[in-house]
């Protein structure tokens, strides 16, 4: 009886495995996909306000009513952004969304961080942070502008996490917990918003991702460890798999 059991439970663990390394890399697939889709977007509208000259100079008044419309259509038809803005070399332009930038000071510190990676050159992707309300998890993203090899300004938008939080939550069911960490092994998006907080160091409670932080930064590879962890007092078996992100 002890035997048969033991085959079960041999069975079902690889059973386990199996699942988890599967639904992890199409995770992590999809999710370079998502940031890649934006990054493109960015990519397409400053092209597109090369062609019509705009880029020359974002903050001259003529253009501003052109601009603001660009951006509006832009927040319109991507669900992901809640906030773009285009700026001139002095920082100042255009802007829609569904976010106030000016009152919430750490959208507007990463902002201004994504101004001077811009006038270096370059793209910027910031660190996950959270927004109103309920703490949802975004990000900024930003582009350099420039005309004839000088620098003009910046295209850059707040994009929100929430597609991927919904996606986590799809994945996350018989006991399984979904999320996503930087390569330092703080939080960027996790099924619960409330507790895990983005930017939460979650590496030293967390065998899985201390193993993942063990990794070289450019090693692609999905891989599965075997742990205990104490739940009321008593050692549980877990089954934890990661999957790298490159970029």
């Amino acid at each position: 009886h002890r035997h048969v059991l033991r085959l079960s439970e041999d069975k079902l663990e690889d059973t386990e495995r199996v699942q988890q390394q599967e639904s992890a890399r199409a995770i992590a697939g999809e999710i370079l996909q998502f940031q890649s889709h934006l990054r493109e977007e960015l990519t397409t509208q400053r092209q597109f306000m090369a062609l019509t000259g705009w880029i020359e100079d974002v903050e001259d008044p003529a253009h501003a009513p052109q601009v603001s419309r660009l951006l509006q259509s832009i927040v319109e038809s991507s669900p992901d952004i809640i906030y773009v803005t285009a700026v001139g070399r002095q920082a100042r332009g255009e802007s829609a969304g569904s976010i106030r930038v000016d009152r919430d000071p750490f959208v507007d510190a990463t902002l201004k961080r994504a101004f001077t990676a811009s006038i270096q050159e370059v793209n910027f992707v910031s660190e996950p942070f959270a927004v109103e309300p309920d703490n949802r998890p975004a990000l900024v993203m930003s582009v350099p502008l420039f005309s004839d090899g000088k620098f003009n300004g910046m295209l850059a938008a707040v994009v929100s996490l929430d597609r991927v939080v919904a996606r986590l939550r799809d994945v996350s069911t018989h006991d399984r917990v979904f999320f996503i960490v930087d390569v330092h092994g703080r939080i960027v998006a996790h099924t619960d918003t409330t507790e895990m907080i983005p930017g939460m160091d979650v590496s030293k409670n967390s065998l899985v991702v201390s193993k993942f932080e063990e990794l070289p930064q450019d090693l692609r590879t999905t891989a599965t460890v075997v742990f205990d962890e104490k739940e009321k007092g008593h050692d549980v078996e877990m089954i934890g798999t990661y999957s790298t992100i490159p970029a």
